[in-house]
């Protein structure tokens, strides 16, 4: 009789503690993976006026190389 006691209070013990244990969140809906975002890069002009900005050209040197951009680029239509 002693003996069917330890598995009783074994499985009291568990059966408390695992009731008593607050139960997981829901799992979310499974969504589809989202695609990569597209990386937009900036127009030659915008990385231009950034170097200016920085110091990293002088304001000659920055019309030089936009009068240089603009001659290359066809005309815009609009």
């Amino acid at each position: 009789m002693a003996i069917m006691m330890i598995p009783f209070a074994v499985a009291l013990v568990w059966a408390i503690t695992t009731a008593r244990r607050p139960s997981l969140p829901p799992l979310p809906p499974s969504q589809p993976a989202a695609s990569p975002p597209i990386a937009i890069r900036p127009a030659p002009e915008d990385i231009l006026r950034e170097r200016l900005a920085r110091g990293d050209i002088n304001v000659d040197e920055y019309h030089a190389r936009l009068d240089a951009l603009r001659a290359k680029q066809p005309p815009s239509t609009g």
